[in-house]
């Protein structure tokens, strides 16, 4: 069985709980608990006729633990659409992403609360345009409410990170991440309608 580790990363409140819980569960709850130290959860999926086992890692953005441990396949960044300094607060991370080198985890931009259309304050030419200039796959537009979204996020990044491994002949027991160029082919969202917005 292919194992692959994933983590969740983003401010308090972006709702990645609420992700990971409709996800794994088919939850959702409208109370809102910060996430204490680390949370995991694991699922298997069937992917090109393998099975691949997602442990998930949700991390408080102020847990002590560095968000970039290595030996994790990829990074899942969650900012909330109704919270540009959700967006803004990923700067320093992935800067630290960067100077770390990296290449052995794929990053995907998520975006959460798709369902609060009338809060938003990220457009998604500017949600694009920083995803392509930090190699990010993305941005894929969910919400834990209704489901949107939701199980493309996840199998999206099961996805990239086989066919990272598999462009570099790995056997199908992963134990390391493998390098990988950058990939920002996806755009696959309910959301991707031409919009007109000054990029940060």
């Amino acid at each position: 069985m292919i194992i692959f580790k994933i983590k969740l990363y983003g401010d308090n409140s972006v709702g990645k709980s609420c992700l990971l819980s409709r996800w794994t569960e088919d939850r959702y709850t409208e109370a809102y608990i910060s996430t204490i130290g680390i949370d995991s959860k694991t699922i298997n999926i069937k992917l090109n006729d393998k099975t691949v086992k997602m442990q998930i890692w949700d991390t408080n953005i102020s847990a002590p633990k560095s968000a970039y441990e290595r030996g994790f396949h990829a990074v899942i960044f969650v900012v909330d659409i109704t919270d540009r300094l959700s967006l803004i607060n990923l700067d320093k991370p992935l800067q630290k992403f960067k100077k770390e080198n990296m290449p052995n985890t794929n990053k995907i931009l998520v975006v959460s609360k798709a369902d609060l259309e009338n809060e938003r304050q990220l457009e998604m030419c500017e949600l694009e345009a920083y995803a392509q200039q930090h190699g990010m796959v993305g941005p894929i537009v969910t919400s834990a409410k209704t489901g949107q979204g939701v199980n493309l996020a996840f199998e999206m990044t099961a996805k990239v990170v086989l066919e990272r491994i598999t462009k570099n002949n790995s056997s199908t027991n992963v134990k390391s991440p493998s390098p990988s160029p950058s990939n920002n082919d996806n755009n696959n969202n309910d959301n991707n309608e031409e919009q007109s917005c000054l990029v940060m």
